[in-house]
C-alpha cells in the first residue's frame, strides 16, 4: 500500500486498537459497579434524551444489536429497576423503554466514577488538542451513522 490508502488503512486501525483497549477499560472500571458495557451503553443512551421515546427495536437498530440481545439487556436493567416500560396505546403490541430515577441515578454515579479515568486517559492533552480531535471524530461519527447500512 502506498500513499493515501495506507493512511486510511492505518488510521482505520488505530481506531480499531483503540476501540478494543477502551472497550476493556471499561469493562474492568464497569464491573466494580455491577455493569457490563452494553448495559452502561443503554443507560447511558437513555439517560441523553429523557423524552425520547425508543422501543426494542429502535435500540437494536441503534445499537446495531440483535434484538434478542437488547431485549435480554432490556430485562436485565428492568429487573434491577434502572428502566421500565409503557405499552403504547394506539399499538398494544410496542412498548416504550424508559431510564428510571432510580436508573438516572446509578448512569450518574458511574459517570461520575468514570470522570478520574477519562480525565487520566486525556491528562496530556490541552483544550485545543482535544477540540481539535473531536472535529474529527464527529465528522467521522457523523459519516458512520448516516452509512450504517453498508458493509
Amino acid at each position: 500500500m502506498a500513499g493515501r490508502h495506507q493512511l486510511e488503512f492505518e488510521v482505520q486501525d488505530a481506531l480499531g486498537f483503540i476501540a478494543i483497549l477502551q472497550r476493556g477499560r471499561a469493562e474492568k472500571l464497569l464491573s466494580g459497579f455491577n455493569l457490563n458495557y452494553s448495559q452502561f451503553t443503554l443507560l447511558f443512551l437513555l439517560g441523553n434524551d429523557l423524552d425520547k421515546e425508543w422501543t426494542v427495536s429502535g435500540l437494536a437498530s441503534h445499537m446495531e444489536m440483535k434484538k434478542s440481545g437488547i431485549s435480554k439487556i432490556v430485562s436485565e436493567l428492568m429487573d434491577r429497576r434502572w428502566l421500565s416500560h409503557t405499552v403504547c396505546a394506539d399499538d398494544r403490541r410496542r412498548k416504550v423503554v424508559r431510564i428510571t430515577r432510580t436508573g438516572i441515578k446509578k448512569r450518574q454515579s458511574t459517570l461520575d466514577a468514570m470522570q478520574p479515568f477519562i480525565a487520566s486517559t486525556f491528562a496530556g492533552w490541552s483544550a485545543s488538542d482535544l477540540q481539535a480531535f473531536l472535529v474529527h471524530l464527529a465528522r467521522l461519527k457523523e459519516w458512520l451513522d448516516r452509512h450504517r447500512d453498508v458493509p
